[in-house]
């Protein structure tokens, strides 16, 4: 059943992205820089929950696990940070120092942070299932 047409279109309707960053809209002017995300537009799911962290000593190290179906999007709102993703057959890993800028981790991804900048903070909000 499963290389029947209409089962191979919705297969190829839900693929899922490889974990890449994505550039985030800034708002510059003389008050400060604004970067916001909206669900939908800038990333392809909708925010559900944001987790962040701050006051990270220098060093110190996160493990994210991997979700079944939660997408993930990791931003370094100062300072930076490392991340090693392992997706069960690749890892790659990405750097992360602009809060304008983030990386979009798929499902069934884990993730290491290695680095992280002292007195950095660290943004990780769980999105939900891809639409």
């Amino acid at each position: 059943q499963a290389h029947h047409p209409r089962y191979m279109s919705a297969l190829q309707t839900t693929r899922i992205e490889p974990p890449h960053l994505v550039s985030l809209p800034q708002v510059a002017d003389d008050r400060g820089n604004l970067t916001f995300i909206e669900g939908g537009v800038h990333v392809a799911f909708g925010i559900e929950r944001v987790y962040y962290l701050y006051d990270v000593p220098g060093g110190a190290e996160r493990d994210g696990q991997a979700h079944t179906t939660l997408h993930q999007l990791l931003i370094a709102l100062s300072g930076s940070v490392d991340v090693d993703i392992d997706d069960g057959r690749h890892r790659k890993s990405f750097h992360l120092n602009r809060a304008y800028s983030g990386l979009c981790i798929p499902p069934m991804c884990s993730w290491r942070t290695v680095g992280l900048a002292h007195a950095g903070a660290f943004i990780a909000p769980p999105l939900s299932p891809q639409r």
